[in-house]
């Protein structure tokens, strides 16, 4: 992506000292994208005013709109239910399935949203390896093992593509979140013992 956008600030430059009639703005805009890419002007992964900050309010956004769905979960079950989209002949029955199955599952995304959170407030302050980041990834982990365990019923219950793709995305997810935590921990004792030699 770099590469292109480094190649495409070039051209802009190009074009403008070799065309009178283009605006010298962008010619302006050009170099100053050519600046960014040199190192100049660049976003920050980690630390204030970062990448990381801006995903942990992004988070934080995400996490009101995962409460709102859960407080409003029946209502949006009972529009989704009655505008054709219910597969068994019972209303109630599959309304109730529906809820059983995406309630502890919008919890538990709620637990990952939190957690995640937490993970990029040590990112926007510099810090990531430390213990309670392990946790907060075991506990993720452990959230998506629930996520994996409803949404795998769900198919013999409801069954659709996408269920059954949430329920591998979720599996795997689950397993990332425990390979990640114990890379982290390894991370956590390294730091600790150059700490130690220091």
């Amino acid at each position: 992506m770099q590469f292109f956008c480094l190649l495409l600030s070039k051209v802009i430059i190009k074009l403008s000292n070799n065309n009178k009639n283009v605006l010298t703005k962008n010619n302006i805009n050009a170099k100053l994208l050519l600046k960014s890419l040199k190192g100049g002007i660049y976003m920050k992964y980690i630390g204030k005013n970062s990448l990381s900050f801006v995903v942990e309010i992004i988070l934080i956004v995400l996490m009101i709109i995962n409460a709102l769905v859960l407080i409003f979960l029946p209502q949006v079950v009972k529009f989704y239910l009655e505008n054709g989209y219910n597969v068994l002949e019972g209303f109630n029955l599959e309304r109730t399935i529906l809820l059983i199955i995406l309630y502890p599952c919008g919890i538990s995304a709620f637990f990952v949203e939190y957690n995640l959170k937490k993970i990029f407030r040590t990112l926007v302050d510099k810090d990531p390896f430390v213990q309670k980041n392990v946790k907060a990834l075991k506990i993720m982990g452990f959230a998506m093992i629930v996520v994996t365990v409803f949404l795998f019923a769900k198919i013999f219950l409801l069954n659709s593509i996408m269920t059954m793709l949430g329920a591998l995305a979720s599996g795997l997810l689950s397993v990332f979140c425990y390979v990640l935590a114990d890379v982290f921990q390894q991370a956590v004792h390294y730091k600790q013992d150059n700490e130690l030699t220091i």
